[in-house]
């Protein structure tokens, strides 16, 4: 096995060495990060794959509108076919279907009312929209821990606590993105899917190492309800004691499945 994921493993030392190079020419501003007018909060992950991006962003959203804060969010747009149209919604009218815009944009537009949702991957572009014609006061970046062309004011990094860092190796080879040290740039870390404490105190003790000064949070989810086809809205209890076929089409599909077999 270790023969066949050698290329891998070479492959993995070229990619974190660009990986590096990139990140050292943001940091001696050789390549500067462009500022927005406004506040910008980043969550975004260090891996490849879920760790629960996409609800932390709309719970920030929702939070922050309850606030008085009216925010957009910019996001890449991932396996969305390519469009010249970079607003998914306004806020109040959806543009873009979810194959342009990609599923997860697609998803909070729906979900989130009066939050203008963009994607594109020139984000300080995106972010310049949404303040021009939207008037927003704040911008959060969808998976944006490693755009750093745009500048920001949080980062918030999440780490999921059912897989951590895999076998710590970088991409290919492994599920990284960027070195462990780069877990530095975060201004604020949280666990996610988190059931058991006691198990995640290893990954815990070995964060607290590698970055004490970032605050360090924990999350999971529960699950409230099903949305059928029509939008309509099932409790969750209605299916307690009943057999169900669940298909997953997210990263991490053992963190579904675990979800609904909790106890309603």
């Amino acid at each position: 096995m270790k023969f066949i994921l050698f290329p891998l493993y070479l492959l993995s030392i070229l990619y974190g060495c660009g990986v590096r190079i990139r990140n050292a020419l943001y940091t001696s501003n050789l390549i500067k990060s462009k500022q927005l007018l406004c506040p910008v909060i980043s969550v975004g992950n260090i891996t490849a794959g879920g760790t629960g991006k996409t609800p932390l962003v709309m719970a920030l959203a929702e939070g922050l509108k309850e606030r008085g804060i009216p925010v957009a969010i910019l996001s890449r747009g991932y396996k969305g076919k390519r469009t010249s149209e970079l607003v998914v919604s306004d806020g109040k009218r959806i543009y873009l279907s979810s194959d342009e815009a990609g599923d997860e944009p697609y998803l909070m537009a729906k979900r989130l009312k009066d939050t203008p949702v963009l994607i594109g991957k020139d984000r300080f572009f995106s972010g310049r929209i949404a303040l021009q014609r939207f008037g927003v006061r704040g911008l959060i970046l969808d998976d944006g821990f490693q755009r750093l062309q745009l500048r920001r004011d949080l980062n918030i990094l999440l780490i999921d606590s059912t897989i951590g860092f895999g076998e710590g190796y970088l991409l290919p080879r492994g599920i990284l993105r960027e070195p462990l040290t780069h877990l530095r740039r975060a201004d604020l870390m949280m666990l996610t899917k988190v059931e058991d404490r006691e198990a995640c105190q290893p990954l815990e003790r070995f964060l607290r190492r590698v970055h004490p000064s970032a605050p360090l949070f924990h999350s999971r989810y529960e699950p409230s309800g099903l949305v059928g086809p029509g939008e309509d809205w099932e409790e969750i209890e209605c299916f307690s004691g009943k057999t169900v076929l669940a298909l997953s089409g997210i990263a991490n599909p053992l963190s579904f499945s675990s979800l609904l077999a909790k106890e309603p």
